[in-house]
């Protein structure tokens, strides 16, 4: 991808040419195109209008956005004011520049909290050393931890003494009953770090590592019928406007069909360029993944053919740098949220009854596609006779883990629906792991 800066010709190009420095160097290949886009439509229309390089008024967005109007729909034309934004934000702070547009925030006044547990003074220290070292982002968050642990102690009379284990799983258990775990675990390392820093004034702690969260997400495992209305849906699902994003007609169910044949991560799958499919050997080339761990992900004949007649519908064979799945133009991937926004219509169509049990509960999801593929791929290959010491490592490796921990998580499920999932799914990951085919009529 070219990172050649276009040529600007109104008086505010010194601004737009540092901000994009700034996006060359923080920002990914996937969204410099359109940084670069924004930047050169903005100083075409400020050098048509004679700008001043004065301030830059509302008038002047106002008009700027409705001559785009004219040739986006309201979503890229929200998206575009929203990068001037920015631009003009750091024209404010570096250069001086005066803008009615922005509003700049009011700066955050970070106060701590008052400790009254007999650790106080601890606490206290330890709030200085975050506000002189840590980023203001997440100094709010390392507050409420302090705060949090000293209230508990106030509760249950703490004094002076050793920070038991009792004491920190009762401090656990009572997060728990009003927070997400994945928010109990935030707190939980910073608790580490916070009596490791404590040791310094003489208070010890037993087993710092020994907080536990529990991890009790169940995922939703989909029927065979489910998956097959799941088809259904993404090839009748409708999009209003449709030129938001101009293939997304196409898209959809493309990858939902790689979803439940391949279990592949939404990230990872919207990031494949056309060099990173081998439609011969049937082979996705994953590079762009979790953790980094570049790998190769087998997929069926019968996806392999439904490929090929998308790839050439999309107008992207021999063109190995276009994206599989294109977002606004060529140049820019398919957003994950359109996805999800998507799922979660077709997801409508099954009308499906999952209550959540606990108020932070995950809902269904585009991963629970995943989880279905990893338990019923364990399943198929333990009644082919392998033994489960085997499967995991060769699972592991075909999903990207870094270990087979993340691979067991994986594997957890709901014993009634995992029952009624059993019996249909077997035939279609038989094509998965021996080669047959999907019959066509129900992937298609």
């Amino acid at each position: 991808m070219s990172r050649e800066k276009p040529a600007f010709r109104s008086k505010l190009s010194y601004v737009l040419d540092a901000y994009l420095d700034i996006c060359f160097a923080k920002h990914t290949d996937i969204t410099i195109p359109r940084d670069i886009r924004v930047m050169k439509s903005f100083d075409d229309f400020l050098y048509e209008i004679n700008y001043d390089g004065k301030e830059i008024t509302d008038d002047m967005i106002t008009d700027w956005t409705s001559q785009l109007s004219s040739k986006l729909s309201p979503l890229v034309v929200k998206q575009y004011r929203q990068k001037i934004s920015k631009m003009l934000r750091l024209a404010y702070k570096s250069f001086g520049l005066q803008s009615s547009y922005i509003v700049l925030p009011k700066k955050k006044v970070l106060v701590k909290p008052v400790f009254q547990s007999s650790l106080g003074y601890v606490f206290d220290a330890y709030a200085d050393k975050c506000l002189a070292e840590h980023a203001p982002s997440t100094i709010g968050s390392d507050f409420a931890t302090l705060k949090s642990l000293d209230d508990y102690l106030c509760k249950i009379g703490y004094h002076d003494g050793e920070i038991t284990v009792e004491i920190l799983d009762g401090w656990v258990a009572q997060l728990l009953e009003k927070l997400a775990p994945a928010s109990v675990a935030l707190h939980e390392r910073k608790t580490r770090r916070i009596l490791h820093f404590a040791e310094a004034f003489g208070v010890s702690s037993q087993m710092i590592d020994s907080i536990k969260v529990p991890d009790d997400y169940v995922p939703y495992i989909f029927t065979q019928e489910q998956l097959f209305k799941l088809c259904v849906a993404a090839d009748n699902i409708t999009f209003k406007p449709v030129s938001i994003y101009p293939w997304i007609q196409a898209e959809i169910p493309m990858l939902t069909r790689i979803y439940m044949a391949c279990g592949t991560r939404t990230s990872e799958t919207l990031a494949l360029r056309m060099r990173d499919v081998d439609l011969e050997q049937s082979v996705f080339t994953m590079r762009t993944t979790k953790g980094n761990i570049e790998r190769f992900v087998p997929f069926t004949d019968e996806l392999r053919e439904i490929l090929k007649m998308y790839c050439h519908s999309m107008g992207i064979v021999g063109q190995p740098e276009s994206y599989l799945f294109p977002g606004l133009d060529r140049n820019e991937i398919l957003p994950g949220y359109m996805y999800r926004n998507a799922f979660n219509k077709m997801v409508q169509e099954l009308d499906i009854s999952f209550k959540r049990e606990k108020e932070h509960q995950r809902a269904i999801c585009p991963y629970c596609m995943r989880h279905t593929f990893a338990c019923m791929a364990v399943l198929h290959l333990q009644k082919q006779g392998v033994i489960v010491d085997n499967i995991y490592p060769y699972l592991s490796s075909y999903m990207g883990h870094k270990d087979l921990y993340s691979t067991e998580k994986y594997l957890k499920f709901s014993e009634p629906l995992m029952n009624s999932s059993l019996e249909g799914y077997e035939e279609k990951m038989k094509s998965v792991y021996s080669g047959r085919a999907f019959n066509r009529e129900e992937v298609w």
